[in-house]
């Protein structure tokens, strides 16, 4: 049976680039299991579509605009408002409103935030306003640490964003090697080594790169600065570079986009930044009360 064939990307390139050429292209997803989906990220006039190819055949499964998935443009809208580099301005404006009401927030809340996180203050039902307050107080201070974490990482991302924003047309060049065959050969040479993400080349001077999980290595280390290049032409193998040893600039880089992204293994870890997430909302609208009472009251 054809699911039980090897997996096998060259054939879905050379798919992809004979029936869709003058594409950027990307690998995004891959394994070494020949029941999961290839999936390639296609660009053409700065448009994004998600190419699903049969892993074995290489023959094409499905062909979606990337922004019909809903996650997807949950991301997008997160980053730019669906406004490209205009939205990613006013999301970069409004991270400094968020921290800027963090940072007031923390002042006024200075001398009780000890109390609260030691349920010293009890939590007021009495009425709608008292309820207000109470879960502004609560959410606001148990969720301080993170959101201070998700706010300043995101405007760095958002700064990154806006200094990196293009919208050129580049074309990836055609490769004269085996992506298979080099992959086995890179699995043999650093069998700790995973690779999860492939960039094919947008510039003919320039070599495919391929980024991936290391074992054992720091959860603050992305896999998407760790990357072993390959000459397109020539199909030479370079060493693996290391996020953990690359310059500053991209350690920091790492470890904001760990952080903000949240690529921790564990799930508790991801449910304590997801429930600083809601509470960004949540400490909107009680605000917001907390603020139309004291209007009415006056």
């Amino acid at each position: 049976m054809e699911n039980n064939l090897p997996v096998s990307i060259d054939k879905s390139y050379h798919t992809l680039t004979s029936s869709y050429p003058n594409r950027t292209l990307r690998l995004i997803r891959f394994s070494n299991h020949a029941k999961e989906t290839l999936i390639f990220s296609l660009k053409y006039n700065n448009t994004y579509s998600l190419a699903f190819m049969h892993p074995s055949n290489g023959k094409v499964l499905k062909i979606v605009n990337r922004n019909a998935t809903w996650v997807n443009w949950i991301l997008d809208f997160h980053s730019s408002f669906q406004a490209g580099k205009a939205g990613m301005i006013i999301v970069f404006i409004v991270g400094w409103v968020f921290l800027i009401s963090l940072i007031t927030g923390t002042i006024f809340y200075g001398k009780n935030i000890y109390k609260v996180l030691l349920l010293k203050i009890p939590f007021n039902r009495h009425s709608k306003r008292a309820l207000n307050s109470s879960l502004h107080r609560y959410v606001s201070v148990w969720a301080l640490l993170l959101n201070f974490i998700l706010v300043i990482t995101g405007i760095l991302i958002s700064f990154d964003n806006i200094d990196h924003h293009t919208s050129s047309n580049s074309v990836s060049q055609p490769i004269k090697f085996s992506l298979d065959s080099a992959l086995n050969v890179l699995h043999k040479r650093y069998p700790e080594y995973t690779p999860t993400y492939i960039r094919y080349p947008p510039d003919s001077s320039m070599p495919l790169v391929i980024n991936g999980k290391v074992k054992r290595q720091a959860f603050y280390w992305t896999q998407y600065f760790n990357e072993v290049t390959i000459q397109p032409t020539t199909g030479e193998i370079s060493t693996l570079r290391l996020t953990s040893d690359a310059n500053t600039k991209t350690k920091i880089a790492s470890i904001v986009g760990v952080l903000h992204l949240v690529e921790f293994e564990s799930v508790l870890v991801k449910l304590l930044f997801c429930f600083a997430g809601l509470s960004a909302p949540l400490l909107s609208i009680t605000g917001f009360f907390m603020w139309r009472a004291k209007r009415i009251k006056k």
